[in-house]
């Protein structure tokens, strides 16, 4: 049976785990995920709380449900999901690009994280995190202004190269894995700063992403707040209608 701990709803949990499995392939395109009550036998809870899990993912698209056939993978943002590792990762996404991605590290300071910073992370107020401020560049061109924070704790070594891809400094560097990460883009109008180090016009709109990076335990390892101009580099996603 897993194990389901308490300090979040069971229904969060539930979802959380299911869109891990689902992240790491467990569940594969054209089978049916198991029924409602052989998942609610295998975390312990309610069939009614294991539906109101499926409804979180299904509103996400991540799910189909199909009346009197059971419930199935979207395939179509499966295929776009697979990637999104490589998406997410903005040398990477650089790189697919066609461009050539280079990253300048402003700053990598130990400090302690502010009440948002640690109400993400789950954190202490006391613990202290490492906050990373980077530039990616496109060509030379920079796109991406980036602020990481991560837990000091994770991290096994202090002296790190900061322009690793996230996920090989997190494998290298805190020993852990990222399983997968949740975002909030919006639009937002540049800053002072931000025109200064990505060569932009004042007043002009960039993209805001927030996002966080989470182990295979469900354990947040990261938030980030990025600017992203997506006038030099476009950026694709699916969206469901309906």
């Amino acid at each position: 049976m897993t194990i389901i701990n308490r300090p979040k709803s069971i229904v969060k949990q539930v979802s959380e785990i299911l869109r891990q499995r689902i992240a790491e392939g467990t569940y594969t395109h054209g089978k049916r995920l198991p029924s409602e009550s052989e998942l609610a036998q295998e975390f312990g809870v309610s069939r009614a709380t294991v539906r109101a899990a499926l409804g979180a993912l299904e509103n996400e698209r991540l799910i189909t449900r199909r009346q009197g056939d059971g419930t199935y993978l979207n395939e179509r943002v499966m295929e776009i999901s697979a990637q999104l590792h490589c998406t997410w990762d903005f040398q990477c996404m650089i790189a697919d690009s066609g461009r050539k991605p280079s990253v300048q590290v402003l700053q990598i300071t130990k400090r302690p994280p502010n009440a948002n910073e640690a109400k993400i992370l789950e954190i202490s107020p006391y613990n202290p995190v490492i906050a990373l401020v980077r530039i990616f560049f496109a060509d030379a061109q920079p796109v991406i202004y980036s602020t990481n924070v991560i837990p000091a704790a994770f991290f096994v070594e202090e002296n790190i190269d900061a322009t690793l891809p996230i996920h090989v400094l997190f494998e290298k560097y805190c020993q852990q894995k990222i399983s997968y990460s949740i975002s909030d883009i919006s639009a937002t109008v540049a800053d002072e700063s931000l025109i200064s180090y990505l060569k932009i016009k004042p007043g002009d709109a960039i993209l805001r992403f927030n996002d966080v990076f989470y182990n295979p335990q469900n354990q947040p390892l990261l938030f980030g707040e990025s600017y992203y101009d997506d006038k030099v580099l476009r950026l694709r996603v699916a969206r469901a209608w309906g």
